[in-house]
């Protein structure tokens, strides 16, 4: 299926079918978050109270239970940059958020009373795993970074707790019902990082170093748990979820938790949120570096040192860098002080940053300037 966008390697690798953009810069729209509904087959109700809880660390509550869902219709503004479309801006009804049926593919965006939604949606970067957060504690880089040995401690189960939770499930995995196979004991949320995630008033890690933080599993899902491939949606009553495909040697899963605590809900909580934040957040091309960089491109253009007839310019970024340099070149020839899309050229400009001019001082390109696509910052 094609799109009005730029699809980035995230998109890409996930297979998204669903989309989600956040207006909070309106008439810009930035991708915060998607998923590939073929594999992860969730109710519109379902959806709702993920993104709630994804997002309770910077939503305004007065607004965010107001806001609804709609299919949006976008077109470029310029290169990697993209807004609603003026003329249909919208398809469909908005979601209900009683709603009991399956979430639909699609591009979408918030809308509170027929208006877009002022509030953050989503993240532009997606988490670090608990395996990846672990991998960063333990870098020792002489001059530069030091490990934290407390910190790297709370990423191990101690042996109290570890033979209180093995007496506990006397070597059933949660995750699987069974016996006979290897197991060992994770934390469900590492103390190391349980800080980490609103509410964040238990900025001490101990209460989180208790058996209840714990769960028993087959040792052929630690890889995967670690990576947040796992989780289990306990106000669902309990409900094992996927993110991702499993190894082929990994057991089979059960469809809930296998005998739920109510003592270990609020841990989950906060794995499940870690977890949806690891796979659903991010995804905007803007935020991926490109090869090649839209500013060389726009450079060669204007130089007149580019050759049409390469592959580069007929698709991707250099397609939508050839129609920019197109509509500003036809603009300046014109005379006009409105652009193909409608804006004047200072609007245009003022839109976006890190823009590149050429000789003239006329044609321009949005471009990023971020390092990467990770973050542990739920929310930018």
């Amino acid at each position: 299926m094609s799109y009005p966008f730029i699809l980035s390697q995230r998109s890409i690798s996930q297979q998204r079918d669903f989309f989600l953009f956040c207006l909070k810069q309106h008439p810009t729209a930035i991708m915060c978050g998607g998923c590939n509904l073929k594999r992860q087959r969730i109710s519109v109700k379902t959806f709702y109270r993920w993104l709630d809880i994804m997002d309770d660390d910077h939503r305004d509550r007065n607004l965010s239970s107001r806001f609804h869902l709609q299919r949006i219709n976008l077109r470029r503004f310029n290169v990697l940059l993209y807004v609603l479309d003026e003329a249909v801006p919208v398809e469909g009804s908005p979601l209900p958020r009683d709603s009991e049926e399956p979430l639909g593919p699609g591009v979408y965006a918030a809308f509170l009373e027929g208006k877009p939604y002022p509030g953050q949606l989503g993240g532009h970067f997606y988490r670090a795993t608990f395996q990846e957060r672990e991998i960063q504690a333990r870098l020792d880089i002489p001059g530069l970074y030091v490990p934290d040995a407390s910190e790297i401690s709370d990423y191990e189960v101690p042996p109290d707790i570890m033979a209180t939770a093995l007496q506990r499930d006397r070597g059933v995995c949660c995750l699987t019902g069974r016996a006979d196979l290897p197991t060992v004991v994770k934390w469900i949320i590492p103390p190391a990082v349980a800080n980490q995630l609103y509410p964040c008033t238990e900025w001490d890690r101990q209460p989180f170093r208790t058996p209840e933080n714990t769960l028993t599993l087959c040792s052929s899902l630690v890889g995967p748990f670690q990576e947040n491939i796992l989780s289990v949606d306990f106000e669902d009553a309990a409900r094992i979820v996927t993110f991702q495909d499993l190894p082929s040697d990994a057991p089979p899963l059960l469809t809930h938790l296998h005998q739920p605590a109510q003592a270990a809900a609020r841990f989950w909580h906060r794995n499940l949120k870690w977890s949806l934040q690891v796979h659903f957040y991010g995804g905007d091309v803007c935020f991926e570096p490109q090869d090649p960089d839209p500013l060389d491109l726009m450079k060669e253009l204007a130089e007149d040192e580019a050759d049409l007839t390469e592959d580069k310019w007929h698709s991707g970024v250099g397609a939508e860098v050839l129609a920019e340099y197109m509509e500003q070149r036809m603009c300046l020839l014109s005379g006009c002080d409105s652009g193909s899309d409608g804006g004047s050229d200072e609007e245009r400009r003022g839109s976006v940053s890190d823009e590149a001019e050429d000789d003239d001082g006329c044609l321009s390109v949005h471009s990023s300037d971020a390092s990467g696509p990770i973050s542990d910052s739920s929310s930018i």
